[in-house]
């Protein structure tokens, strides 16, 4: 199953994102408590999408995201340069990592791409292990 939406930067705009994210893991049968964490997740990243770029070149987010019954694979991208403001961090990137089993940042000129990995069976995915 795929899903990509891209979405004016306003905050009503997460609603709209979490319920498709929701059918999303919905129809692949994922664990309820688990699909709460994965919409959290993405709800964060998106929700840093609307607030933080820099000089945006477009006023709207990215979300893309695949699943099967495996695992939840999810980019959050805006088009903006990252705000690089250590004392102004708040919580989301670090809820990303407790709720996500692999969260990647990645910034370029064009934009901000966040990196979302879940799995659904179970199982911890845990980078680098050997299996």
């Amino acid at each position: 199953m795929r899903l990509h939406l891209c979405r004016p930067t306003r905050a009503e705009e997460l609603r709209v994102v979490r319920g498709r994210i929701r059918r999303l893991l919905q129809a692949v049968d994922a664990q309820e408590d688990v699909v709460l964490d994965v919409v959290f997740a993405c709800n964060e990243a998106c929700a840093n999408a609307i607030r933080h770029p820099i000089e945006p070149s477009r006023a709207e987010f990215e979300v893309k995201a695949d699943a099967d019954r495996d695992q939840v694979r999810v980019m959050v991208r805006d088009f903006g340069r990252w705000r690089n403001e250590p004392s102004r961090q708040g919580t989301g990137l670090e809820l990303m990592c407790w709720l996500m089993d692999d969260v990647r940042l990645r910034t370029t000129g064009s934009g901000t791409f966040v990196r979302l990995l879940r799995t659904l069976n179970g199982e911890v995915f845990a980078p680098g292990s050997s299996g």
